[in-house]
């Protein structure tokens, strides 16, 4: 689907071509697995054309700023002091004093509570009958599905 898009977004070359390699290439991929699953991929790849919408972006978001810290609840001393403006990328901000304790370089236990919290505005879901055992899916997932 993102392919499909992509080209018709991006006009490296003409879409027409575009499609006609991805659909060669689901065949390739997908053929020995049967007609249904292709035409599935089919579809996906003409879904992604057809089913770009514009979204108008106002221009004062380029200077868009965080008004408001993400958490409320009270966050361990290790949270607030390192976690968080390691995560803001402001690691090389932090005094070495601010390490005092952690010298071995390890977190304390139940960290990953508090880290990545802006997840996903949409997370995948598994369809079982559309599961043809590829393992991409392993791949491409931080956590290995």
């Amino acid at each position: 689907i993102c392919q499909s898009a992509f080209f018709k977004l991006a006009d490296i070359i003409p879409v027409d071509d575009a499609v006609k390699y991805l659909k060669d290439s689901i065949v390739k991929a997908y053929g020995k697995k049967g007609e249904k699953i292709v035409n599935m991929n089919y579809q996906a790849v003409d879904a992604g054309i057809n089913s770009l919408v514009k979204v108008n972006v106002p221009a004062s978001w380029a200077n868009a700023t965080e008004d408001e810290a993400a958490t409320t609840c009270e966050e361990p001393a290790f949270i607030k002091d390192i976690l968080r403006p390691m995560s803001g990328q402001k690691g090389n901000d932090l005094p070495v004093s601010t390490f005092l304790g952690y010298e071995d370089g390890t977190f304390p236990c139940g960290t990953a509570a508090y880290e990545k919290r802006g997840i996903a505005v949409n997370v995948p879901e598994w369809i079982t009958e559309n599961c043809i055992q590829c393992n991409r899916c392993s791949f491409i997932c931080p956590h290995a599905c």
